[in-house]
């Protein structure tokens, strides 16, 4: 089998959360070499070089250390001299490029991969969602097969693209089921009382001023948030005796923390565009019920299947927890969550993903099947 490298180019550090494109890359990992190119490091040295970090999931995480006040062409020249080096020091022949950035085109549209994926998860110009970038209108000219992580940017995008497919984010289930059955870790233990979770960004979408009255209103309920900082916010934070900020917590141990919630919540500013599917999806993968401030989403996809409670004042958001916390979960309210479930699960979505990768390179490309068979296609 002809080897087929994959080189990723992000614009999110690898560690920092575990997401779309970490869900998805560790899963080519199993199947490929994939090398993982951060954003740079700017360091007091002349030197430009890179340092490799193997992830837990089989990911080769590619630091680029440049020298500090480059300007940005320079800034381009040695990140593509990075790359290089990356190709020639991995002995790395053929390879396909992913894309979730469409900055990095300015330092790679040299290379010439077998094929080209570019997954948009974000709009390159947010002031101006239908405005495409420069950098974006060239990269949807070179790639060979283009995602999408939702609706909106598929529409703003469908028809720049012969072969673009929208695939929304998914859920890691195996994984979130586990807070089923597993224990929750011993900072939180140590805590007595009813649980409220949140688990995701803390930014400034959430609403503190809620937070706070709910904190005020039930003084014997603690509302536990996990996740990182994002932005600054944190000078807006509230500051109760029964609200706890935990920070962020390595992925792995996430379902133990939702094990010792009593009620998984979502308060989120009105009219802020906070609930992600994917945190909605991981919430109820736990087993545990949903209290969220009402978003158009959640009033369409899931209240009208009793998969979530909306809420927007202190006084209906606690009476919606109560009322959780004291009927509990049904076995037939597991079973409609799992089922709506089955079918949004990351394997599923990578496993789609991946037919239409060989799809495209067996149709799209056929003056490569010298160096591919059909049997290689599909070990990708």
């Amino acid at each position: 089998m002809i080897k087929n490298d994959l080189l990723a180019f992000s614009q999110t550090r690898w560690g920092f959360v575990y997401q779309r494109t970490q869900q998805l890359l560790s899963r080519y990992a199993k199947h490929r070499r994939v090398f993982f190119i951060e954003e740079p490091i700017f360091a007091d040295t002349n030197q430009i070089s890179y340092r490799k970090v193997f992830a837990e999931s089989g990911i080769e995480v590619i630091k680029p250390i440049l020298p500090q006040e480059l300007t940005e062409n320079e800034q381009h020249e040695a990140l593509k001299r990075v790359v290089d080096d990356l190709i020639e020091d991995e002995f790395i022949i053929n390879f396909s490029v992913w894309y979730d950035t469409t900055k990095a085109i300015d330092y790679s549209r040299h290379l010439s991969p077998i094929s080209t994926i570019y997954d948009c998860i974000s709009e390159s110009s947010p002031e101006n969602p239908a405005e495409l970038s420069v950098q974006e209108i060239e990269l949807l000219e070179k790639a060979d097969l283009v995602f999408t992580a939702n609706e909106k940017l598929y529409s703003h995008r469908k028809s720049n693209h012969h072969n673009i497919h929208n695939f929304p984010n998914s859920v890691d289930l195996s994984h979130f089921r586990q807070a089923r059955q597993v224990n929750e870790p011993l900072d939180q233990k140590k805590i007595s009382g009813p649980k409220l979770g949140f688990c995701g960004d803390i930014t400034e979408h959430l609403n503190f001023d809620l937070l706070t009255d709910m904190a005020d209103f039930r003084p014997s309920w603690n509302f536990i948030l996990v996740g990182p900082m994002v932005g600054n916010c944190y000078n807006d934070l509230p500051r109760r005796p029964n609200i706890y900020f935990f920070g962020k917590k390595d992925y792995k141990y996430l379902p133990n923390y939702f094990a010792g919630w009593d009620v998984t919540i979502a308060p989120y500013k009105e009219g802020r565009n906070g609930h992600t599917t994917s945190q909605m999806y991981e919430y109820l993968a736990t087993g545990r019920p949903v209290v969220a401030t009402p978003h158009e989403s959640l009033k369409e996809k899931y209240e009208p299947l009793g998969l979530v409670k909306t809420a927007a004042t202190a006084t209906c958001f606690l009476a919606a927890c109560e009322e959780a916390m004291l009927t509990k979960q049904t076995p037939e309210w597991i079973k409609k969550v799992d089922e709506y479930l089955d079918s949004k699960s990351w394997d599923q979505t990578f496993e789609d993903m991946k037919e239409l990768e060989i799809k495209t390179l067996m149709s799209s490309l056929p003056y490569k099947r010298n160096k591919f068979t059909a049997d290689a296609m599909m070990r990708l």
